[in-house]
């Protein structure tokens, strides 16, 4: 495993407004779907859960996007051969 270096910003993080937070969740809630995680699949999910009707809280520790799902190249490369 290697460090991740969460102080040096994204390139589409420096060219894009900044976003407004949401206040930090207080008290005791009550919600039809809970996501943990606000990467791409977690994002997706509580999209299609939010599409659907259903009350949801998606729940991030750090920014939307801030780990791997902001910091991948995101290549699919079909030419490698299997190993």
């Amino acid at each position: 495993m290697f460090e991740v270096d969460w102080k040096t910003p994204h390139l589409w993080r420096k060219t894009t407004k900044s976003r407004e937070t949401a206040p930090e969740l207080q008290g005791d809630l009550q919600t039809d779907v809970l996501v943990v995680g606000g990467g791409f699949t977690g994002m997706a999910a509580a999209l299609g859960a939010r599409d659907s009707g259903v009350d949801v809280i998606l729940l991030e520790g750090n920014e939307i996007g801030s780990a791997a799902s902001g910091r991948n190249n995101g290549l699919v490369i079909s030419h490698h051969s299997k190993a």
